[in-house]
């Protein structure tokens, strides 16, 4: 199955704006932040803090994911 992610902030230095992922069927919010995980290391603690959304609406990490999703990665920023 392939999805499309669109990473934002300090992620999007790291993975690019867009990239496509090849995930496992019946793969998981998690299974993908695993993955990404796995290929950028330096990236885990972030991936960690990471909120998530499928199309316009938030979802858990259980969330099962779809041929064709935009998962959209939103890390937690700071400031004041």
């Amino acid at each position: 199955m392939r999805v499309k992610v669109l990473a934002f902030a300090g992620l999007k230095s790291e993975l690019g704006a867009e990239l496509p992922i090849e995930l496992p069927e019946e793969a998981t919010v998690q299974t993908l932040l695993d993955k990404l995980a796995e290929e950028h290391p330096a990236l885990r603690g972030q991936l960690e803090a990471t909120a998530v959304a499928v199309g316009d609406r938030l979802v858990e990490k259980d969330y099962k994911l779809r041929e064709g999703e935009e998962v959209a990665l939103l890390p937690p920023v700071s400031g004041g």
